[in-house]
């Protein structure tokens, strides 16, 4: 009897189209990576859009209305320069020689009516050296103490010129503007003081909203101290104008508004919440002023975009990845069937030879697979050659020629 053919087999192993795997991977990388670049360079854009309208929103109206209350305050200093200047007002001070003081104060006190009926003071009064009230219209007695004391100051240091907020009695705020009246040597013998409700146009028109919103709002603001104090009414917070104080620390947009020349930027309020701001000094005063929105609000259009860039790049990587798995799995059930059918035509050829054909396990001789003719050969079924060796089948003698 014929020896069999003997074969040594590792097993099965599917070889395909390893190439167009490595294509297919490195076109998904780059798809991904371009996807990722793409969102990262869109979401900058936007972010950058949403500052620069801001930005120029903001600049805008701080830069408009410090034009306008500059040149507010201009005309209340200008007024009060005119009545400092006038020769009544000047021969009514002690030292200074001119027409009779009881006829000096009758031309004033005329005068001084029609500027007040004719303009925005609640008050308009010439104090001499001490602080005392020497012609006066208008009402302001409820801050005359306070205006005493400034005129008496402004003299004491021989200043050009003072602009101060203070209180009424009744705790409504009043704004003073007080001019020199100097004497012959030049030196500050008196003032001319003159009082505003800044309810009347300062706060409405820092308060005025342009477009509606939900967070911004435009500040006054000055050093006092170690502190910023907020000189007007504020959108999020109940306190009275010149009530609400904050430490004068970096960051703080108030502090910018005083200290910087005009500039925008992320800064923090007086709440302690991340604004866009937009701030310049008032020129002429202490004053800064403030155009700010807040920080959340300003990104919330921003927000939106980047939320649908992020859903729309995250759902072309979910159909990325499907149609790169749909590929390979097309690819790898290809590679399957081929491998069947290999191993079909494999296994009808074993089974039609005519000689006895059997697969071994290299190392230990393992019967895999015996064909018919073997199994006749060995009078042994398939299953019963698959539980023994090679070696089994031969004399001992000849076993060490096995492979």
């Amino acid at each position: 009897m014929a020896d069999p053919t003997v074969f040594s087999r590792k097993g099965t192993v599917l070889r395909g189209s390893s190439g167009s795997n490595a294509f297919l991977a490195l076109a998904a990388s780059v798809a991904v990576v371009a996807l990722l670049v793409g969102l990262n360079i869109y979401l900058d854009h936007e972010r950058a859009a949403a500052i620069n309208g801001w930005k120029g929103r903001l600049e805008d109206q701080a830069d408009d209305r410090r034009i306008a209350i500059e040149t507010w305050v201009g005309e209340r200093l200008f007024d009060g320069r005119l009545v400092a200047e006038d020769s009544p007002t000047r021969a009514l001070l002690p030292g200074v020689p001119g027409e009779s003081k009881e006829a000096a104060a009758r031309h004033l006190t005329e005068n001084l009516a029609i500027l007040v009926v004719g303009g925005p003071y609640s008050g308009v009064s010439i104090r001499n050296g001490e602080g005392r009230a020497l012609v006066r219209a208008g009402i302001d007695d409820t801050i005359d103490e306070a205006v005493a004391q400034m005129s008496a100051s402004l003299v004491e240091r021989n200043e050009r010129e003072r602009i101060e907020f203070t209180r009424k009695t009744s705790g409504a705020p009043a704004l003073v503007f007080l001019v020199p009246v100097r004497g012959p040597s030049g030196a500050a013998v008196g003032a001319v003081a003159l009082s505003v409700d800044p309810d009347r146009w300062l706060y409405p028109f820092v308060q005025r909203e342009t477009t509606p919103t939900q967070t911004a709002e435009c500040l006054l603001v000055r050093r006092v101290g170690e502190r910023i104090m907020y000189l007007n009414r504020l959108r999020s917070s109940p306190a009275e104008p010149m009530t609400l104080t904050a430490p004068d620390r970096a960051g703080l947009a108030g502090r910018v508004a005083i200290d910087g020349k005009p500039s925008f930027g992320e800064y923090f309020d007086y709440r302690g919440v991340p604004v866009l701001t937009a701030t310049t000094p008032i020129a002429g005063t202490d004053w800064g002023f403030v155009a700010k929105i807040d920080r959340s609000e300003a990104f919330a259009v921003y927000r939106e975009r980047r939320r649908e860039a992020v859903l729309f790049v995250a759902a072309l990587l979910a159909a990325l990845f499907g149609l790169t798995f749909g590929a390979w799995r097309n690819e790898h059930l290809r590679r399957l069937s081929d491998v069947a059918r290999r191993d079909e035509r494999f296994r009808m050829v074993m089974e039609e030879a005519n000689d006895g054909l059997m697969f071994v396990r290299p190392g230990d001789g393992r019967i895999l697979e015996a064909n018919r003719t073997a199994t006749r050969m060995y009078g042994f079924s398939a299953d019963e050659l698959k539980t023994m060796s090679a070696g089994d089948l031969r004399v001992p003698e000849e076993r060490a020629a096995l492979p």
